[in-house]
């Protein structure tokens, strides 16, 4: 159901209006970078962002948005330097501060604006939510290509309403992967006794080794990973909003021992692959885990550092975060905190 706001908005659109899409253009993005590079020079502390198509690199108006977030209290502190880039503003509210010009051939919106807005709040949470799920952004341009040069209104209120559909399905709980998530490997560490290099094969699966070998080598498993500390620092007050799962593919003679070594009993569940004979990226694991927490696939928050696992948790609607084995982990987690605290 759209909101009072939403049904105000479409009632303001003229009956005759039409909208046009285009094909994605590269250059909607270098402009788009000149701008805020052209902001920044002035106030390099100003955060600002570039969203909307352009920014999700999908079809669009041809148009480009962007957003300086500022506390209301200090627009009078940024609207002078604002004003010479791109003159007079259009339109001035209490929560935000709205230019619209053009650049050669593009439409510039540009606002100076508060994030803690019910309207903006919203708009970083799709954007964020269709940056983060491909399919959902598939869809996102197939339902602007189907209305291309048809009503702006009847596009308006379909756009409201696939907002509301990725929005209202909020999330229940929050599914960590094990290695490379919760716990990452020691920096610099080497395995150099018999008993370390054993327990690299037992995780490879390399079980050509004795029962006395295997015994000896079972602790030294978890032992060169340590916790991420500042993702463990959040899971407390995370448990207050959201059931918490782990899945790790790993072997059931180890499972002892991992637990030994890092306490889970802030999770609500702990799934072990070696337990019950499924492993990811097979959907009967994802759907186990949703069954025994009592939630949807498309309530859920997957995060993992294998695509493959990502992908697979994807196409059952669960909302991801692939933590790329490459990427920055404090970036990955500012992302995910993001998510789960807007």
């Amino acid at each position: 159901m759209l909101t009072k706001d939403e049904l105000d908005f479409l009632n303001k659109i003229p009956a005759d209006k039409k909208v046009n899409f285009h094909s994605f253009d590269p250059k909607v993005v270098r402009m788009a970078e000149d701008l805020i590079q052209s902001i920044s020079n002035i106030f390099p502390d100003l955060e600002v962002k570039h969203m909307g198509a352009s920014a999700l690199g999908i079809s669009g108006q041809n148009d480009i948005d962007i957003y300086a977030f500022s506390e209301p209290k200090d627009f009078e502190k940024f609207l002078p330097g604002l004003v010479k880039l791109f003159e007079k503003p259009l339109h001035r509210h209490e929560t935000f501060i709205e230019w619209k010009f053009k650049r050669e051939e593009f439409d510039v919106e540009f606002y100076l604006t508060t994030k803690d807005s019910k309207t903006m709040k919203k708009q970083l949470m799709v954007f964020q939510t269709l940056k983060n799920n491909k399919d959902l952004l598939k869809e996102y341009e197939k339902l602007k290509e189907s209305m291309n040069e048809k009503s702006f209104r009847e596009y308006q209120e379909k756009k409201y309403e696939f907002y509301h559909r990725i929005l209202d399905n909020k999330i229940k709980a929050i599914i960590f992967d094990l290695v490379g998530v919760l716990v990452l490997k020691k920096e610099g560490f080497i395995a150099t006794s018999p008993d370390e290099i054993n327990a690299q094969n037992i995780e490879k699966e390399k079980l050509n080794l004795s029962d006395g070998e295997i015994k000896k080598a079972l602790p030294y498993i978890p032992t060169k990973f340590e916790r991420f500390e500042k993702l463990w620092e959040i899971l407390s007050d995370l448990k207050k909003q959201y059931k918490l799962a782990v899945i790790n593919n790993g072997n059931s003679i180890a499972l002892r021992y991992w637990k030994e070594k890092f306490d889970f009993g802030i999770f609500n569940l702990y799934i072990n692959s070696g337990e019950i004979g499924l492993r990811k990226p097979d959907p009967k694991i994802y759907l186990l885990t949703c069954k025994k927490l009592d939630v949807k696939p498309e309530e859920c928050l997957f995060m993992d550092d294998s695509l493959e696992n990502i992908e697979a948790a994807k196409k059952l609607g669960m909302k991801t975060i692939w933590w790329n084995k490459g990427e920055n982990k404090e970036k990955l987690l500012t992302e995910f905190k993001k998510l789960v605290n807007s």
